[in-house]
């Protein structure tokens, strides 16, 4: 008996199965040809995601260094691999036109927020796979523990990971150079989380 053959999907593929009628409202990536069915993020996690994109768009504008792209940017990053980052940057030299749907690379900067069904090792497993095809930055931020990382790809082609302080600031380096937001002021005044019965904590 033969063993059975694992199907290694393309982002042709699922291009064809988001147009299918039953997948109209659902959100997909694409890891090493495997399709991931994207959950509905937490609103906590949204909620740090806008603000996060919000200060990022307001430093890119303010500066005319590219484009900031919300929660429904696709990143093709190659065959095997499409991710939909929470918030991304482009620099401007990079995006002569819009393309029709996908952007066809990796973005320069990436952000991930931390959604109750992800795990840490994903988030990890998703910023090297940036970091590997072009991308220059990524942050992950870990939106129960008040936490952030930042990563960059280290000269052994290994995830380097420096975490961000209770005190520290998200900056932008030579890439976006100016660039400062602190910790702290991306969870300050945030409103009271419910309990379980659904009724303010």
């Amino acid at each position: 008996m033969s063993a059975q053959v694992q199907t290694r999907y393309t982002a042709d593929d699922l291009e064809r199965i988001r147009r299918r009628a039953e997948y109209a409202e659902r959100a997909f990536e694409l890891h090493d040809g495997e399709i991931i069915l994207m959950s509905p993020t937490s609103a906590l996690s949204s909620l740090i995601a806008t603000r996060f994109g919000n200060a990022l768009f307001n430093f890119v504008e303010t500066h005319d260094l590219g484009y900031v792209i919300g929660a429904d940017g696709t990143f093709v990053l190659d065959a095997h691999t499409v991710y939909v980052p929470d918030v991304a940057f482009i620099r401007k030299a990079r995006l002569s036109a819009l393309p029709a749907r996908y952007f066809p690379f990796a973005p320069d900067v990436a952000v991930e927020v931390l959604s109750p069904t992800d795990s840490v090792r994903q988030m990890q497993r998703k910023a090297l796979r940036y970091l590997k095809a072009g991308t220059a930055l990524v942050w992950l931020i870990y939106p129960d523990e008040r936490a952030a990382d930042a990563c960059h790809l280290a000269a052994d082609g290994s995830l380097n990971l420096q975490p961000i302080e209770a005190d520290g600031y998200f900056e932008g380096g030579a890439l976006l150079n100016g660039f400062r937001l602190s910790l702290a002021d991306l969870f300050r005044n945030l409103p009271p989380a419910e309990s379980e019965s659904g009724r303010d904590a």
